[in-house]
């Protein structure tokens, strides 16, 4: 069960923020947009710190042991769900100041 730790982890802790997002339909091309950026940039970053620097490492026994392009499958969806994430908190916020502008 240990396998599936890290994926366990980004679920529980990002999938309400996400699913909340997707589920309002002006924050969706948004989200779409910060997921992308979030792939290419934390790619691009996980690749020369974990490869070039070797900043840190995966441990084995705690990811599923698929890899795209030399990071877990986890770190993908890590970039992914973190970012739709975050961009849903800001998407909220902005929303809620606005409305109290009005």
């Amino acid at each position: 069960m240990m396998r599936f730790a890290y994926l366990a982890t980004i679920v529980v802790f990002t999938f309400p923020f996400v699913a909340y997002g997707l589920s309002r339909k002006g924050f969706r091309k948004a989200l779409l947009t910060v997921a992308v950026v979030g792939l290419v940039i934390g790619g691009v970053w996980d690749s020369i710190a974990t490869h070039l620097l070797k900043l840190w490492s995966f441990n084995p026994d705690t990811i599923v042991g698929i890899w795209l392009l030399g990071l877990p499958l986890e770190e993908w969806f890590f970039f992914i769900f973190i970012s739709m994430g975050a961009g849903t908190v800001a998407l909220k916020i902005q929303e809620m100041l606005t409305a109290k502008k009005r």
